[in-house]
């Protein structure tokens, strides 16, 4: 499961019964190494989280954009 459909169900769980609307936009291709995957995983929930309950916001979009840079 990638990190863009992990981070858009937990946005829409926060959003049941908000009138936030929560959307993931992602490109290319997001293939990283367990560990990486799991950071950024949990980086980026804590955002979302934060976003949430400080940002007042109408709207909260998360991008997410993979690269194969060596």
């Amino acid at each position: 499961e990638s990190i863009g459909v992990r981070i858009e169900a937990f946005g829409r769980r926060l959003a049941e019964g908000t009138p936030i609307r929560f959307e993931v936009v992602s490109s290319g291709e997001e293939k990283a190494p367990d560990q990486v995957s799991r950071e950024l995983y949990m980086v980026t929930r804590e955002a979302v989280s934060n976003a949430f309950r400080h940002a007042q916001a109408g709207t909260i979009r998360v991008e997410i954009s993979a690269s194969n840079t060596t």
